[in-house]
């Protein structure tokens, strides 16, 4: 059987998908080739390319050019004549309606008869009017749609999808090494012994980009809520970003609040990760989730669902972390009640652990990946 040809054309090479690119580009079952813009707009760390271990496939890596259109709409100059003149197996767009130059292929590829599959976050079930008739059309046009969690398959199919063109491909980070990482990076009383806190309180963590979308502010406030009454806890705040300076004012007299400041040496992060008690992420949460899940710490963030990042799946009430009511806002009342509930920390890691092993890992991602390819072209 011969070796299938599949393009996957997206917006950009973020740093967090290098595992994810890596495990797929070394499939042999399939030959995988991957065209991508070469910066991104928001400011997101690309993926080195330049390391040793991308050598030898480093021919299936092409750069394009995204041009913005109109403020919103990306067109991405190189798609077009790759989709034309080259013939492949099966195509993967990024699953945005606002790439043109996904439509345009898309319907090139529907005359040619190459499969297309759609890959992104779907529906998040907040869409109203034009915005939700063109993104329904854009994922019914499509050959099958990959999206990153349940919560999309669902909207989809509200939206009128069949179930058999829909399935849930997760999201990941580099689970090989947070693996390896696990055990050796857990430490009793870290916190003491590195400084960073001089008490054994329990200590919430906050791992990300200091954005206003991801309302850092409200986790200050409920631990000014928790302190008040007479609930002792150490926050530390991890990441940088254009909210820090307000952030640092917010906190100003705080001695349980700690800024860390950004940091992208994993070890480090795993020790932090793991020798807290909960992430909170009052904001949408995101592959913070995942981070935080992979090295045994449960996650707090809101419940409403239309709002939130696919990630949140991960989460499991009781289990994995918790959820905090959206409109009351009820932050320092679910911290607390975690805290004072969950005392078998072990317990918590595994539950933790067993999440990221049976679903979010590269491995499941490519395993899913090719049984889709496979089954569209049988």
């Amino acid at each position: 059987m011969s070796v299938k040809k599949v393009a996957h054309f997206t917006n950009i090479a973020p740093h967090y998908r290098e595992a994810l690119w890596y495990k797929i580009l070394s499939d042999e079952s399939h030959q995988y080739h991957f065209f991508f813009g070469r910066k991104s707009a928001s400011g997101i760390k690309s993926i080195d390319f330049d390391k040793k271990k991308w050598r030898s496939i480093k021919t299936r890596l092409h750069h394009l050019k995204n041009v913005r259109l109109l403020g919103r709409l990306i067109f991405q100059i190189g798609v077009l004549n790759r989709v034309l003149f080259k013939e492949w197996d099966a195509v993967i767009l990024l699953g945005d309606m606002n790439v043109f130059s996904s439509w345009l292929s898309m319907f090139i590829l529907k005359i040619k008869k190459t499969p297309v599959l759609s890959w992104g976050h779907g529906m998040y079930g907040d869409e109203r009017g034009l915005k939700k008739v063109f993104r329904v059309l854009f994922h019914k046009t499509a050959d099958f749609n990959l999206v990153y969690g349940h919560w999309a398959k669902k909207q989809l199919l509200i939206s009128g999808i069949k179930e058999e063109k829909i399935d849930v491909i997760y999201n990941s980070l580099d689970y090989q090494e947070s693996r390896e990482l696990r055990d050796e990076v857990i430490s009793e009383k870290y916190y003491q012994k590195t400084g960073i806190f001089k008490n054994e309180d329990p200590v919430l963590i906050f791992v990300g980009r200091l954005t206003p979308q991801k309302n850092i502010g409200k986790l200050l406030q409920s631990v000014k809520e928790l302190t008040a009454s007479r609930t002792s806890v150490n926050t530390i705040i991890v990441g940088d970003g254009s909210e820090k300076a307000f952030l640092e004012r917010e906190a100003a007299g705080m001695d349980n609040v700690h800024f860390f400041g950004a940091c992208y040496d994993e070890v480090t992060l795993a020790k932090l990760i793991a020798n807290a008690d909960l992430c909170v992420s009052p904001g949408n949460v995101g592959l913070t989730a995942i981070h935080s899940l992979s090295y045994g710490t449960p996650v707090c963030t809101h419940d409403n669902f239309t709002k939130q990042m696919p990630e949140f799946e991960a989460i499991k009430e009781g289990k994995t972390g918790c959820f905090f009511d959206w409109e009351k806002e009820n932050i320092a009342f679910t911290i607390n009640k975690w805290l004072d509930e969950h005392h078998d920390r072990k317990m918590i890691r595994n539950a933790c652990y067993d999440m990221i092993d049976r679903y979010y890992n590269p491995n499941n991602q490519v395993a899913i990946l090719n049984s889709t390819i496979d089954k569209l072209l049988a």
